[in-house]
């Protein structure tokens, strides 16, 4: 089984190992590639494959971000979409399924590869940002949909979409890493989520110097720093 995963963000590419560490549980002998539309990372369960470069944005340009957008058509975000699309349609008849990640745009970048696409939501939410009505259009020629929570998923199918059960990938990845108990004793209790950008170190500076400025009115504070996949302990 030859599968290719398409994501189009930092955590994206997170769950994209994670899901393709299941599959591989279930089907040993499966190869997965993995094309990141944002971003570059290296992971344990999937090949990178592909053209792909970190834009100054981050991948940030959602919601009419005209400054972050102009960023990154100045340091080339077209033409390596381009280059992503020419790559992905070029693998016409190699992988046996594909899996987008993110939002539409990384289902509308995998329905090039002309193979079934299953399409984990990780964006979109009724709670946030329903998805729209063009939107919907491109999630019916998806095999399979996932979408974050019931209330979406209840949403599109009131649409008329076939969609399944919600599945909030992203939690699947918070697992035991020998330090449950870093925040025993303290109250309050602070996690400090830096993200996994590259901006994350500077992000995560700035987080352990507000924490450093309220320390002193509280005895028994505490904070625990996440560091995401991919990042630089």
């Amino acid at each position: 089984m030859r599968l290719l995963f398409v994501s189009n963000g930092h955590g994206e590419m997170s769950i994209a190992d994670r899901i393709a560490r299941e599959l591989l549980e279930i089907v040993a002998e499966a190869t997965i590639e993995h094309v990141a539309l944002v971003g570059a990372g290296s992971f344990e369960h999937v090949v990178e494959v592909g053209p792909r470069r970190a834009m100054p944005s981050g991948g940030l340009i959602a919601m009419g971000n005209v400054r972050n957008i102009a960023r990154d058509v100045g340091s080339g975000l077209l033409a390596l979409t381009a280059a992503q699309y020419r790559f992905v349609r070029s693998a016409r008849g190699k992988y046996d399924a594909v899996v987008a990640i993110g939002d539409v745009y990384a289902l509308l970048m995998s329905l090039a590869a002309a193979a079934p696409v299953v399409f984990v939501g990780t964006a979109k939410s009724v709670s946030v940002a329903p998805y729209g009505r063009l939107e919907e259009r491109v999630l019916r020629r998806a095999r399979a949909v996932f979408v974050r929570d019931e209330a979406t998923a209840a949403r599109l199918l009131e649409r008329g979409l076939d969609v399944e059960p919600a599945a909030n990938v992203i939690v699947d990845l918070f697992e035991a890493s020998g330090d449950e108990r870093a925040l025993d004793g303290f109250e309050p209790a602070i996690a400090l989520l830096p993200g996994s950008r590259e901006n994350a170190y500077e992000d995560a500076l700035f987080l352990l110097h507000v924490v450093g400025e309220l320390a002193p009115g509280s005895a028994t504070l505490g904070a625990a720093l996440s560091v995401a996949p991919g990042l630089d302990r």
